[in-house]
This record gives C-alpha cells, sequence and structure tokens, in this order.
C-alpha cells in the first residue's frame, strides 16, 4: 500500500547487539542480525518507490537483564 501510494516511512528497532553479538544473548543478537538484515533487504527492494526503510540501533542500556538484577514490578 506505501509503495502504492508512493510514499511511506517504516522503522524497525534493532540493537548494536545484532552487529556485534553478546555473549549469554544470543537469541537476542541473533533475531536483531535478522531485523538488520531484513532492512537492508527491503531498503534496497523499495529504493525506487518513495517509501525509505530505516532501522533505529541503540547501544547498551542499563536494564535489569543487562545488568544481571532481578526485575522489579515498578
Amino acid at each position: 500500500l506505501l509503495a502504492k501510494n508512493g510514499f511511506g516511512r517504516l522503522i524497525h528497532f534493532s540493537s548494536t547487539a545484532g552487529k556485534e553479538g553478546v555473549p549469554g544473548m544470543t537469541g537476542y543478537s541473533a533475531s536483531k542480525a535478522g531485523i538488520t538484515g531484513l532492512v537492508k533487504a527491503l531498503a534496497k527492494e523499495y529504493a525506487t518507490t518513495g517509501v525509505t526503510i530505516n532501522a533505529i540501533a541503540p547501544g547498551k542500556i542499563d536494564t535489569p537483564l543487562i545488568s544481571g538484577k532481578p526485575p522489579t514490578d515498578e
């Protein structure tokens, strides 16, 4: 539908873990690498349609998962 209209923006969330790999977070790293590959391929497929496809890949954010602390109900 976006390509048919000649305009659109798709933004996906990835992670630097998809590029670097994170020990102990293999599944997460693999899934984010998959998003990066998907976005690159789709961006090339739709390059001439007026639709842009991008990924945002933030770095490490201090969360309970990253710091090794148990999650809280906050």
